[in-house]
């Protein structure tokens, strides 16, 4: 039972983006004081931490920053305890996204818990928050950007000025220009 998660990965990136949560680790750093972060990510920030969020992530996302070597960490931990429930599991170091297996004949519902289970505890807010912000530093709006890199490449009319939400923006994705979803500024 093998199953990539790319597709999942880019809905739930797009539907999280539409409500404003992305965030994380290459662009400035952010500097909280008295509550307030200095990116264009501090809302952001301020609402992943004021969430049901595990402590482990809450101690990562509490100085404003998700650095490398701290999704690593986090990364590292989700696999291990994937991997110590008998499943194993990849991660795309380009984006984070993940490709993941039970053993023949395991129930798909058990597997999936698990593996829901372990994200919660370790990646659910920062392997995403590190990812977009690595890819949006501006944090602007992503379907915005996806619609521009598909103008700049040729795939829609330059006149093309229909604002589009995750929900339908999906549907122009093609095997062609799915670069231009995974990280359209630099398609």
């Amino acid at each position: 039972m093998a199953r990539n998660n790319t597709r999942r990965t880019l809905r739930l990136f797009l539907m999280l983006t539409c409500v404003g949560i992305a965030v994380s680790g290459c662009a400035d750093k952010v500097t909280f004081s008295d509550g307030v972060a200095s990116s264009p990510y501090h809302e952001i920030f301020e609402r992943e931490l004021s969430g049901p969020l595990s402590e482990f992530q809450k101690e990562i996302l509490a100085d404003g920053v998700v650095t490398d070597s701290e999704v690593t960490e986090a990364q590292g931990r989700f696999k291990s305890c994937f991997e110590d429930l008998g499943y194993s599991v990849g991660i795309d170091p380009n984006d984070g996204s993940y490709t993941w297996s039970g053993k023949v004949g395991d129930d798909q519902a058990v597997v999936e818990a698990a593996y829901d289970e372990c994200k919660e505890k370790f990646v659910s807010a920062v392997g995403p928050m590190y990812y977009d912000m690595k890819k949006n530093p501006k944090n602007e709006v992503f379907e915005d950007l996806i619609v521009e890199c598909l103008k700049r490449n040729g795939y829609i009319d330059p006149g093309f000025a229909t604002k589009m939400t995750g929900e339908t923006i999906i549907t122009l994705l093609t095997d062609e220009n799915s670069a231009c979803f995974q990280n359209p500024m630099e398609s």
